[in-house]
């Protein structure tokens, strides 16, 4: 299984004077140090990019897994589905793209969703302005959008969090 891990930059202004490859070093290099070594490390490759900016491709060939943990959350309903489509542009009908989110209306009880619910309103006064925690009919319609289908959920991992498992839709 061969997959890859995205790691992207927010500040638009910002990510057009640094190039892709300096964007964030300092993950890329963490997730290199932590899988060096173990069983499958060989495959495992970070892509340093803006993701903000559409012309950016995923890189292929298609890779078995792409993973985007608490990633999503950060973004716009348009900018997650464009990050989604491009994400289907790479896949092909074996790879899968997984997401992991803190989806406030999966949540085990109910004081937990409304935390989460709250931490939505300071992401967008507070933070960069338009990230939120989604509902999981949401990210799930982003995700209709880019052209994948989700195929399971997975909840109760953790304190919270779930995994929505996508495939790329047939047609």
């Amino acid at each position: 299984m061969a997959g890859f891990n995205v790691e992207t930059v927010q500040n638009v202004e910002q990510s057009k004077k640094i190039p892709s490859e300096k964007t964030l070093p300092q993950q890329l290099e963490m997730m290199r140090q932590q899988t060096a070594g173990k069983e499958g490390a060989d495959r495992i490759h970070g892509y340093g990019c803006n993701l903000l900016d559409e012309s950016v491709k995923f890189p292929t060939p298609a890779f078995d897994v792409i993973w985007m943990s608490q990633f999503l959350d950060c973004f716009s309903e348009a900018e997650v589905t464009s990050i989604c489509r491009r994400a289907a542009e790479s896949m092909d009908e074996n790879s899968r793209l997984y997401i992991m989110e803190t989806f406030w209306d999966r949540q085990k009880y109910e004081t937990a969703a409304y935390c989460l619910t709250l931490t939505s309103i300071y992401f967008t006064a507070l933070a960069n302005g338009n990230s939120k925690m989604y509902h999981s009919d949401d990210m799930e319609r982003c995700v209709n959008n880019a052209g994948l289908e989700v195929e399971e959920i997975v909840d109760g991992l953790g304190l919270g969090h779930s995994i929505m498992i996508c495939k790329k839709r047939n047609g």
